[in-house]
């Protein structure tokens, strides 16, 4: 598709902004509105990759959120999604310069944690919560956005599927049981929340290897160090309270009305409520 297409008698395209396996992202202005959007192309015409990329589409197209990337469009001729278009850095790009303020961290953890919950409400797992995924709109913690549901689960659909098996996520965040192929619920986006939040505070992730194998492994089979053993000055208090970071033994039952999220490599003892 070039610069200057006009797609669904709606979207006409200003710049290519990047591109992935699946699909293509352009910069592009609702001639309806005359704001910008991004507009996300589908490419890429295998079976899986069309189910997948309808997946994202249905998911966003159910969900309403201050926290979540806005939907505007989709359309089939080329099947397209198109999205608010936000200006600003990812958690990623932010922690490069090091741990975030145990302030800041604690208002991101409460943000995403309330559009998790949404997503969770309306049957949707994100299943690859990670820095890169979430998005700081002029740079404003209070204006994060989870994006990307390119491998979002919607809970009772039986239209779509994944292959028993098949591991989807990214190494360091991924539940255990979505490393292991296995089916996943809400308490995987808990899991990698948790361990979101602890590479905000601590400026590394919880099972961090030399490589993917060596990340899975220890995340399958090692205990993470306590933040609190990391950075001292992250203890526990009445408001916010950092308990159960992943682990690898099953977390107490009072973990599940602690105010923070709380995991467990075990999704049994791993709480999905907030």
């Amino acid at each position: 598709m070039d610069v200057g297409e006009l797609v669904a008698g709606r979207f006409r395209l200003a710049q290519r902004v990047g591109s992935g396996g699946m699909g293509t992202v352009y910069r592009a202005t609702d001639e309806r509105t005359g704001e910008p959007v991004a507009l996300k192309v589908l490419h890429e015409y295998l079976p899986e990759s069309v189910e997948r990329f309808g997946r994202e589409v249905a998911a966003l197209a159910r969900m309403s959120h201050p926290n979540i990337v806005k939907y505007v469009a989709h359309g089939d001729s080329p099947p397209f999604v198109a999205m608010e278009w936000l200006e600003g850095e990812d958690l990623a790009q932010r922690l490069r310069s090091g741990p975030m303020e145990i302030a800041d961290a604690v208002e991101l953890g409460a943000r995403l944690a309330g559009a998790l919950e949404h997503a969770h409400e309306h049957g949707i797992v994100h299943r690859d919560i990670k820095p890169g995924n979430l998005l700081f709109e002029n740079g404003e913690t209070s204006r994060v956005r989870v994006l990307d549901f390119g491998l979002a689960w919607i809970t009772g659909d039986v239209g779509f599927r994944t292959s028993a098996g098949t591991m989807l996520g990214t190494p360091g965040y991924m539940a255990p049981e979505q490393a292991r192929g296995e089916a996943v619920d809400a308490r995987a986006d808990v899991f990698a929340l948790s361990c979101v939040l602890y590479k905000c505070l601590t400026g590394r992730g919880p099972f961090s290897g030399g490589d993917a194998v060596a990340t899975l492994a220890k995340m399958l089979f090692d205990e993470a160090e306590p933040v609190s053993s990391v950075r001292p000055a992250c203890v526990r208090s009445s408001s916010w309270a950092f308990c159960s970071w992943p682990s690898t033994s099953p977390a107490p039952s009072s973990s599940s009305s602690c105010s923070a999220p709380c995991s467990s490599s075990s999704p049994v003892s791993r709480s999905s409520s907030w």
